[in-house]
């Protein structure tokens, strides 16, 4: 009894320990996005959007002091999207749109940690993630010689335009998935990051696929900069 009375302790004690290097750390970022498509007819551009996320760090190896290796997995909600042009072929006439879809996305990171002066060191992680589309609209607007007509037109669900006598499908799919890599330089509690998302599902939706043709394809991307704190 003693012997198993001890064993457990020990468990207990390990876990304890354990669970008292488990961190935690929060960041908001300014985020670029953009989109890849290969429709010739569609230029998209680059635009700004935010960023913020809540993340664990777990350690599984190394040391504080030196080099800490750790898993981390975390929640982001962030924007995404891209501004585009659409050549028409109807002369005189041009069409814009600037797509904002709204994401959840859980990453899951391993990181390395390590000094190289007092309260000071750098981070590296990269990782998977998976992101859900809850919200989001396009603005497009259509000028030609007759004046210009602006819609609004989720994203992510059937819209009604030109008051109400258009149907317009959801362009986009509401699940995405790709990789995250980003670097941290930190001091004490402090950090300041830069990362990148690569997206590798095609976040087109069938509807789309089918109107712009079935090799179409669309994926997300972006930039972030931003400054977080450790607890």
């Amino acid at each position: 009894m003693k012997k198993i009375l001890l064993s457990a302790a020990l468990v207990l004690g390990s876990v304890a320990a354990a669970n008292a290097q488990i961190g935690f750390k929060a960041d908001a970022n300014l985020g670029f996005s953009n989109i890849d498509i290969n429709v010739s007819q569609i230029s998209p551009k680059m635009i700004p959007g935010y960023r913020v996320s809540g993340a664990v760090e777990i350690p599984f190896a190394g040391d504080v002091s030196t080099g800490l290796f750790y898993f981390s997995p975390g929640l982001t909600v962030l924007s995404k999207g891209a501004k585009a042009e659409a050549k028409s072929l109807a002369p005189g006439t041009k069409i814009e749109a600037t797509a904002r879809p709204h994401y959840l996305q859980v990453p899951l990171q391993l990181g390395a940690r390590f000094r190289f002066a007092e309260n000071m060191g750098v981070s590296l992680q990269f990782g998977p993630y998976l992101s859900y589309g809850f919200a989001g609209k396009a603005k497009a607007e259509l000028t030609n010689s007759r004046g210009k007509i602006e819609e609004d037109i989720n994203l992510f669900e059937d819209s009604f335009i030109l008051d109400g006598s258009f149907k317009v499908k959801a362009p986009l799919e509401r699940f995405d998935y790709g990789a995250t890599i980003q670097a941290a330089l930190e001091f004490s509690r402090f950090y300041a990051q830069v990362g990148t998302d690569i997206g590798f599902a095609n976040v087109a939706s069938d509807t789309n696929k089918e109107t712009l043709g079935k090799e179409n394809k669309i994926k997300n991307y972006d930039f972030f900069v931003g400054v977080g704190i450790r607890f």
